[in-house]
């Protein structure tokens, strides 16, 4: 029996990958055009493979074996002439054979590399650090340090908090970076259109819904004390009042960004004495 995919499929719950409206547009009239570009694309006209180059050096492709399912007499709409699977270590992986202009070619490698969206760095904070980095990521991708997520927390005292305070340190590297450095506001971007689109909610509520939708754009701090590095006096005072960067920890405590955190350690002292 076929599966009803709206009634029982639905999106990985802790998919970290986001796009937004114009994105997924994109998607959706390359997908049209050009077919399923995942697994291996192989164009016949130049007998080069268009998508899954990284992967096909993994295989040694041109020693494996390649079994073809579906071969057509003349090319599809999306340029297909035939599907089928490599063989690499007796598993299938999927391939597909295409006829296709040198610029089809050159728009299906790079829209196999560039629409799968951009990262959530906000739910990619909710996984587990040594996965993530086992699993390909390095640690100068993520716009936060990665070192206390790395810590060891198998101890007697893994329900325990330190009351120890520590704000990043980030030292600038000699680049100015440009201002799309210095955030990612995707999701944000996503959220808004949403918002925006919904008639059923009024306008009071939108422009709620809008701020808070801010709140998901990751800032990357350590390009923005790059930037502040470069920036001349008046930006950089601004960008001291916005606690982007914090020079005076003593003006940052006299504009509030520090007073919160003082009033939880001494409550935590109070509850925890004897913690370090």
């Amino acid at each position: 029996m076929a599966l009803n995919s709206k009634q029982q499929m639905k999106p990985y719950h802790k998919n970290p990958r986001r796009i937004n409206k114009k994105q997924f547009e994109q998607l959706r009239e390359n997908l049209l055009y050009l077919g399923d570009l995942s697994g291996i694309v192989h164009d016949l006209n130049s007998n080069e493979i268009v998508g899954g180059n990284q992967r096909s050096s993994v295989f040694d492709v041109n020693e494996c074996d390649v079994e073809i399912v579906h071969q057509y007499d003349y090319p599809d709409e999306q340029g297909t002439i035939a599907h089928g699977f490599i063989i690499w270590k007796n598993k299938r992986y999927t391939y597909r054979q295409v006829r296709w202009t040198p610029k089809q070619c050159e728009q299906a490698n790079i829209t196999a590399n560039r629409l799968g969206g951009e990262w959530d760095f906000d739910e990619l904070a909710n996984w587990d650090m040594s996965d993530l980095l086992t699993w390909g990521f390095e640690e100068s991708d993520f716009p936060f340090d990665v070192a206390p997520a790395m810590e060891d927390t198998s101890g007697e005292d893994d329900d325990t908090y330190t009351k120890k305070i520590e704000a990043p340190i980030y030292k600038p590297t000699g680049e100015r970076p440009a201002i799309s450095e210095l955030f990612d506001d995707s999701r944000t971007v996503e959220l808004i259109e949403k918002i925006e689109l919904n008639n059923s909610l009024s306008n009071e509520d939108k422009k709620f819904l809008s701020i808070a939708a801010r709140r998901h754009t990751v800032f990357r701090y350590d390009k923005i004390a790059e930037y502040y590095a470069h920036a001349n006096e008046n930006l950089q005072k601004h960008m001291e009042d916005s606690a982007l960067v914090i020079i005076d920890f003593n003006r940052a405590i006299e504009l509030g960004y520090v007073k919160l955190s003082e009033e939880i350690a001494k409550l935590y002292g109070e509850d925890y004495p004897d913690a370090e």
